[in-house]
């Protein structure tokens, strides 16, 4: 068997910098363990399968399969990868479509050229109505009689949602017992990963909580995630959650406390802004304060064995170390940043926003009116060969 192979340097138009990804191109899907083995082969952050599908060819075609695994292990979404993926179809095969489709682990991701760059257009993953009919022996086991507002449906995370109706409180939430035995029997089309029951909070109260929640997860081996809103498992536990005006959502603890040990290996004694946590996502985001300047970001040296024995929960696969551009110079970022990832095998990935990595690099993100999000850079292709097995 030989599979075409290629480097390709994302977000730069300089070899040598941005974030590498190797590229294959497959006919059709391999044995389930060579995709793993192939990535270990290469070793670098991303290794993308582009996988022909229906499609006539990599010419011609306009939608194709894409995985990405790193040289440990498969992961749902990858930017630079896609991104590296793209200028293969569109700069070596000479893709002559306007936009390119790929089917992923985290839904349909779309791809177009944009004069020198090439633009992503990702999902801000808005869930659906779902009919309830459909899954109601499924609503039963999670919920029983207590009457639903409304269910929605994120076919992109797999997340179901079931909002009680504004009669019911949160006794009768905290009160239910679904076994995870039954959801899983109820479900096993591999279509939901995640089932979200909450309730709206009371205006009467004193709480000060939006809503209530809890989360079961038994397709995933996690009968109940802990903490999410004001969660009512056994464990319990508080996040708030802040929509910005610019589209985004900040999910913030109650303190640094419980990591305080983490943020001092990442930061050492660098004044914090905030610390901000995506449970979906496992990515802790540590937002520098605005008196520290990209040097400073730049001569941070966290050791990966360090953040590795001070994160032993499972709970954080990424750490972001941000910080805002300054206002007064030239240099056209918003932000620097860096990401370790040394959870997944990755001591730090080259490029976010301005990387301040030794490879460097530039990534221009818009937020478009439709609710989606653009992730715009350049590439470098800068090997190209044949993978014989």
């Amino acid at each position: 068997m030989e599979i075409p192979i290629f480097t390709v340097d994302a977000f730069t138009n300089v070899p040598f910098k941005g974030n590498p990804a190797a590229v294959c191109l497959i006919e059709n899907e391999l044995r389930g363990d060579l995709y793993q083995s192939i990535a270990a082969e290469m070793n670098l952050s991303e290794t993308a399968f582009i996988i022909k599908r229906d499609s006539v060819d990599f010419s011609s075609g306009a939608r194709f399969g894409l995985r990405w695994f790193t040289y440990k292990s498969e992961v749902p979404l990858c930017g630079h990868a896609t991104l590296a993926s793209a200028a293969v179809l569109f700069y070596l095969k000479k893709n002559v479509n306007p936009v390119l489709v790929f089917k992923t682990m985290s839904g349909e991701l779309y791809v177009r050229q944009d004069e020198e760059s090439l633009i992503i257009d990702f999902p801000l993953n808005t869930p659906n109505p779902q009919d309830q009919h459909e899954i109601k022996d499924l609503l039963k086991a999670a919920v029983g009689d207590l009457p639903i507002h409304e269910v929605c449906y994120s076919p992109a995370t797999k997340y179901l949602m079931v909002r009680l109706a504004d009669t019911c409180d949160r006794s009768q939430l905290v009160s239910l017992r679904p076994e995870a035995e039954t959801l899983v029997s109820n479900e096993t089309t591999g279509k939901i990963k995640c089932l979200i029951v909450t309730l709206k909070g009371a205006e009467s109260t004193q709480s000060g909580y939006d809503f209530y929640s809890r989360v079961f997860t038994p397709w995933v081996g996690v009968t109940e995630d802990p903490v999410t809103a004001y969660q009512c498992s056994r464990r319990g536990g508080e996040v708030k959650m802040e929509l910005r005006n610019d589209g985004r959502v900040d999910i913030i603890g109650q303190d640094q406390h419980e990591i305080k040990d983490l943020l001092k290996a990442a930061v050492g004694d660098l004044p914090i802004h905030e610390v901000c946590y995506s449970p979906t996502t496992k990515k802790l985001m540590v937002r520098l304060a605005d008196t520290c300047n990209r040097s400073q970001l730049v001569s941070l040296k966290p050791e990966a064995e360090t953040l590795l024995s001070n994160e032993t929960t499972g709970k954080i696969k990424s750490l972001i170390i941000t910080l805002k551009g300054v206002e007064t110079t030239q240099s056209g970022y918003d932000f620097y940043s860096r990401v370790f990832a040394p959870w997944v095998g990755i001591t730090e990935d080259p490029v976010t926003a301005y990387q301040c990595s030794r490879r460097g690099g530039e990534v221009k993100m818009e937020l478009r009116n439709d609710g989606r999000l653009d992730i715009i850079g350049q590439v470098q292709i800068i090997l190209q060969g044949t993978l014989k097995m």
